[in-house]
């Protein structure tokens, strides 16, 4: 009975101390298995960065024009298009008793326009056919342009666009031998123009100076020029851009005379520390037809009730442009490209910074110079010197105490 009693326990004990010894193997390995796979530290990929340092205002325009008056009563019809190149004495409008012989003048114009396009064509006859290339090249050039426009909404030059196509496509024709001759199409067209019932024009409106035409009027015209861009206080500028246009000003058009023109803002006290006279910005005004405006800081006021005053000078011109007065603008600054790294990540010495970055089982302190501060990080160089050992897609901690160079990351 004893011995049975006494192998019983035996066996109780070695199931106990067996049940000890597996509990104690899985915690173990369990251990060595978190010290293996966790790390105090949280870490960061690096990655490529783009951003465009900008700031919002709202400024006016402020150009050299001369208005445009009406000679007589009737409808205007207006022979070139905003933002076009005029020359002084060059008629710019036309006066119709009424808006049918407006309309047929200017429907007898475009159907002049294709008539002359014809004719040129006509002598591209016996020219070799490889020239198709070329006319091939600038087909594909208009309609990217025409796929533009249509994108973005922008008819402006539209029936130059137009224009253009039929002409090299008429050229291509020709040279290529599929048409040999127009004469037909010139003809139906002339018949065209014979049957359009038009009036004498009873007033014509002539450029006084060469200049950038514009149809639209808003009654600033008489009241700034360029001179005042240097004259204007802050406080004037605040007046000017809080103004609203005349819906109808006099005038049925006008001649911006000058080939540069001003655009000037008020920025606080702390924005105007972002800029300096002479300094190369870009103006985005919305447009989605055109890229962003380089222009020049010309001018800045003196500080008035915590504004200050931005005059910028420029020289592009489109059909928009030509018709802007007070208008939103998006500054653009320079453009930062390189490598993005939170601000968590930076450690800070004096005039140098620097970051621990893990390679294989440590961490390893190195130097990172720092090109544009965002909220929340930094952008540094894509590229490696001697104030910049990062690289992309290295990792990066962002949290984790007691870091040193050299020190084992798990």
């Amino acid at each position: 009975m004893r011995r049975h009693r006494a192998a019983a326990m035996n066996k109780w004990v070695i199931r106990v101390v067996a049940g000890l010894l597996s509990v104690f193997l899985v915690v173990y390995v369990g251990y060595q298995a978190f010290r293996f796979f966790y790390s105090p530290y949280q870490t960061e990929t690096v990655i490529s960065y783009s951003v465009q340092d900008s700031l919002r205002s709202k400024g006016i325009f402020i150009r050299d024009e001369t208005v445009l008056s009406q000679p007589s009563q009737g409808v205007v019809s207006y022979v070139f298009e905003d933002a076009a190149r005029v020359a002084g004495g060059e008629t710019v409008a036309q006066i119709y008793p009424d808006m049918l012989s407006a309309s047929n003048q200017k429907q007898y114009a475009i159907l002049q326009t294709e008539i002359d396009a014809l004719e040129a064509c006509q002598s591209q006859a016996g020219l070799s056919a490889l020239k198709a290339d070329s006319f091939n090249k600038q087909i594909n050039e208009s309609i990217g342009k025409l796929i533009d426009a249509r994108q973005t909404s922008d008819l402006t030059g539209i029936g130059d666009i137009r224009a253009s196509i039929t002409e090299n496509l008429n050229k291509k024709q020709i040279i290529t031998g599929t048409v040999t001759d127009f004469s037909q199409r010139i003809s139906q067209l002339r018949q065209q123009q014979e049957q359009l019932d038009i009036a004498s024009a009873s007033g014509t409106v002539t450029a006084p100076e060469s200049g950038y035409f514009a149809s639209y009027v808003d009654g600033f015209e008489s009241t700034l020029s360029t001179q005042q861009a240097s004259e204007l206080s802050a406080g004037e500028l605040d007046a000017l851009i809080a103004s609203q246009p005349q819906e109808e000003a006099a005038g049925i058009g006008k001649i911006i005379t000058d080939d540069y023109w001003y655009f000037a803002v008020t920025v606080s006290k702390e924005e105007a520390k972002k800029f300096s006279e002479g300094i190369q910005v870009e103006l985005d005004f919305g447009i989605t037809s055109f890229d962003e405006v380089p222009v020049e800081v010309t001018r800045m006021t003196q500080e008035e009730n915590g504004r200050v005053g931005v005059v910028f000078r420029g020289n592009y011109m489109s059909a928009q442009l030509a018709q802007m007065r007070i208008q939103s603008v998006e500054i653009n600054f320079k453009r930062y490209t390189g490598l993005r790294l939170n601000k968590s990540a930076i450690h800070y010495s004096d005039a140098s910074a620097w970051v621990y970055k893990v390679s294989g089982l440590e961490m390893k302190k190195v130097p990172v110079e720092i090109l544009y501060e965002g909220i929340g990080y930094v952008i540094i160089p894509d590229s490696q010197s001697e104030t910049n050992q990062v690289s992309l897609f290295d990792q990066v901690i962002t949290e984790g105490t007691d870091l040193y160079d050299g020190k084992t990351v798990r």
